[in-house]
């Protein structure tokens, strides 16, 4: 949660203390325990960094080497369909002659996408979706895909300093405890609960 000012006095303190499972990230607040699922996590950073990007018209990353795309029939006439989309989310996609398309931009996702496979599996996740217009609902959806897609994976060992970036990152986040479809990022568990937990108490 964002505090207009003095925002790093309102940022909760948290010490990473390690890993579970390669899944959670165990971090000791000033209440107790809190454990934040990394994947959840990393969405809604992506998700907020896309929406910023989107609105600001930035979304748009110019690849240095275009990269060409083999599409089946089925995939050049749902692309028909998703031109406008595409290009509104900054795709710039071209026919180069028969099955060949040229991709000259992608969305800016935070990490290059010069693969052809890479942004090939993006276009397909789009297109099973069945979102084809740039209508704020659709285009929210669209944005929760691609923060899902380019994300930091469950069962993904992360070092310290990868946690502590992600950590930092995520508490700048507008609304830092719910990934972008609705789940918790983060759990506490109070300190006197864990006390009840172990008959402390």
């Amino acid at each position: 949660m964002r505090c207009p000012k003095h925002e790093e006095l309102c940022r909760p303190r948290l010490r990473i203390l390690g890993q579970i499972r390669k899944l959670y990230i165990v971090a000791e607040g000033e209440e107790g325990l809190v454990l934040i699922d990394q994947h959840a996590a990393a969405e809604r950073i992506r998700f907020e960094m896309l929406e910023e990007r989107y609105r600001s018209r930035k979304i748009r990353q110019d690849l240095v080497q275009p990269v060409s795309l083999e599409l089946s029939a089925s995939e050049r006439i749902v692309l028909a369909s998703w031109q406008e989309t595409l290009e509104d989310i900054g795709f710039d996609i071209s026919p180069f002659g028969g099955n060949t398309y040229t991709v000259r931009a992608v969305p800016a996702m935070g990490r290059y996408l010069e693969s052809a496979e890479v942004v090939h599996d993006i276009l397909r996740d789009l297109f099973s979706s069945g979102k084809a217009s740039p209508a704020s609902s659709d285009r929210d959806d669209i944005l929760k895909l691609l923060a899902c897609r380019g994300s930091i994976k469950s069962g993904r060992e992360l070092s310290a300093s990868e946690m502590k970036r992600l950590i930092d990152d995520l508490l700048l986040c507008h609304n830092p405890l719910t990934c972008p479809h609705g789940r918790p990022v983060m759990i506490s568990i109070e300190e006197s609960r864990l006390e009840r937990l172990f008959s402390r108490r």
